[in-house]
Parts: structure tokens; C-alpha cells; sequence
């Protein structure tokens, strides 16, 4: 049952999306979900610190006090709420594989925030801008594109970032933090250019932080998300 809710946030069912794209805005109602249960370099990283040590997701500990008040049955809850949608605006052109995608430069989003409460606990991220999924590494073959979180907040569970596929491409970076032993805390900050693009798919939408191209910030060292799991410059330290 556990394997079957966390894909389930993978794809959260929000039927609005679809219609959303042709009308300028969208928004969605909250969803339940249940869960008991630049290169890539290193910042300020020095020889004390083994790359055996280093762990994805992270392990550091640093919530767990705030996650133990939370009532053990409580539900996560993500939501982009009604009274703060995301608007588009600008000129589409139509692509190679028949797809419309927004000009660079003339296409904008302005607007929305997504919402996410477990217990006690709600982080609030703020859309802005917008960005491409892509087919391949080189980023040559565009896949998708989508709206932007760039500031804020997110709680998501940390499977998430492990179960996403390995076949699309994208330019995210973010710092995080874990929150208790099965979510992770996402923070954005739009000054130091974090970004993590969101994009509908299969009738719903996907929060893409778990994609190859990825860049994960913990305290002060940078996971970064290859095909193959999540490396610390050369070194694999977790699928």
C-alpha cells in the first residue's frame, strides 16, 4: 500500500492542468496523500569529510525534534490553491514533433504558489518563469516545458527523489534538507537562481526533482543527479 500512495505523488492527479494550459491559469484542489510508513563541484568541501560519509538523501537529523510533534497519522497535502493561480501569457510557436511551446523571451508566468501541510507543519513555494524538460543529456531535444517554482518551501517524500525516470533532462537546483526519515524539506531561493520546473503529464503534473540534470544543495555540498543515481563530483553515493 505504501509502494502504491508514494508513486501516486509522483503523478498527482490534478485534472484542471490539461484545460489550465489553454486558459491562461491553473489551479488545483488538495490532494491527500498518506505515508506512515555549472559542473558539479563541492562548496567549502575538504579532505575531513569522506565520500563514505556523504548520504542521499540526506541523513543529517536536523528536523526530527519538529517532525516528532507531528501526529504520526497525519496526511501530506499539496495543493495550488484557487485564490493564487498560475497566469501565462505570450505567443506559443509550434515544434518539430507537432508540440506548441512557449517563445523564449515572449512567453511569461507570473503568479501561483504550491502548498504542502503535514500535520501542524505548511511550506508555501511561489511560481515565476518557466523552463524545458528535455529527451537528452546535451539538452538538444526538448521533451516538455513548464512552470517554475523559484521560491519558498516544499515538503515531498524522499522516494521521490530516487523513483523518478532517468530519461528526461533538466536544469533544476535547489537546496534541501531531511525532514524526519521519509520526507525532504526542498528550500528555493530566487537569488541564488533555485528553480525547480513542474510539468503536466498524464492528466496531472510532476514536480521534477528527482530528474537527471538535477542540482540538490545539502549544507555545503552539491548532489547532482546523473542517469545513473545521485553523484558528489565523480563519486556515486546513491541510486
Amino acid at each position: 500500500m505504501t509502494r502504491l500512495i508514494v508513486s501516486f505523488i509522483i503523478f498527482l492527479l490534478i485534472q484542471s492542468w490539461g484545460n489550465s494550459y489553454n486558459s491562461g491559469k491553473i489551479f488545483a484542489q488538495k490532494v491527500q496523500i498518506h505515508d506512515q510508513s555549472k559542473k558539479t563541484e563541492l562548496k567549502s568541501y575538504d579532505n575531513k569529510i569522506s565520500s563514505s560519509k556523504i548520504k542521499w538523501p540526506p541523513q543529517t537529523g536536523k528536523n526530527d525534534s519538529l517532525f516528532a510533534t507531528i501526529p504520526s497519522d497525519a496526511e501530506l497535502n499539496i495543493s495550488i490553491p484557487e485564490d493564487d493561480p498560475i497566469n501565462f501569457s505570450g505567443t506559443e510557436e509550434l515544434g518539430s514533433d507537432g508540440k506548441f511551446l512557449p517563445r523564449k523571451g515572449s512567453y511569461f508566468i507570473t503568479g501561483g504558489s504550491l502548498v504542502t501541510e503535514l500535520g501542524q507543519i505548511k511550506k508555501i513555494a511561489k511560481f515565476n518563469g518557466w523552463d524545458y524538460v528535455y529527451n537528452d543529456e546535451k539538452h538538444k531535444d526538448i521533451y516538455h516545458w513548464g512552470p517554475c517554482l523559484v521560491h519558498g518551501e516544499l515538503l515531498i517524500p524522499s522516494k521521490l527523489f530516487s523513483n523518478q525516470t532517468s530519461d528526461l533532462f533538466v536544469n533544476n537546483y535547489y537546496e534541501c534538507e531531511d525532514f524526519g526519515e521519509k520526507y525532504i524539506l526542498v528550500k528555493l531561493d530566487s537569488t541564488k537562481n533555485h528553480k525547480i520546473v513542474v510539468i503536466s503529464k498524464r492528466g496531472g503534473f510532476m514536480i521534477t526533482v528527482g530528474l537527471p540534470g538535477s542540482k540538490a544543495q545539502v549544507e555545503n555540498v552539491i548532489f547532482q543527479r546523473k542517469i545513473d543515481g545521485w553523484y558528489v563530483d565523480e563519486n556515486k553515493v546513491s541510486e
